[in-house]
């Protein structure tokens, strides 16, 4: 049953309260999931961005920029949760890759987003 403030009763476990405690303890899991499909959205719009500055697609449009995909010319390379092979840094999986041909350079970038209220 839904109230004006919320739920009285969590229409996941069917228990009297429902509230983010309630959540983050007993499905973090689900939790788990809210935050990597918020994540994702923000890494595909950074990603959308830097491919554009760095001219590393043809003229798609944001709906067709997939995070699968490897966008690469001869200055720069795209990559997206690129696993490295040696474990150089805490987490060897950042959310996105970009490889500066010209300058030799290599930026990593993870991205962290939360949110009090999910």
């Amino acid at each position: 049953m839904r109230t004006e403030k919320g739920f009285k009763i969590c229409p996941l476990c069917k228990e009297k309260k429902c509230n983010i405690d309630n959540i983050a303890t007993k499905f973090s899991s689900i939790l788990n999931s809210i935050y990597k499909i918020r994540n994702d959205k923000i890494v595909k719009i950074v990603g959308y961005a830097l491919a554009k500055r760095y001219n590393l697609m043809d003229n798609k449009e944001i709906g067709q920029f997939k995070l699968t995909e490897i966008y690469e010319n001869k200055k720069g390379k795209l990559l997206f949760e690129f696993t490295f092979t040696e474990r150089l840094y805490h987490t060897n999986r950042p959310d996105i890759v970009l490889i500066k041909k010209e300058e030799q350079t290599i930026y990593l970038t993870e991205i962290g987003v939360s949110n009090s209220k999910v």
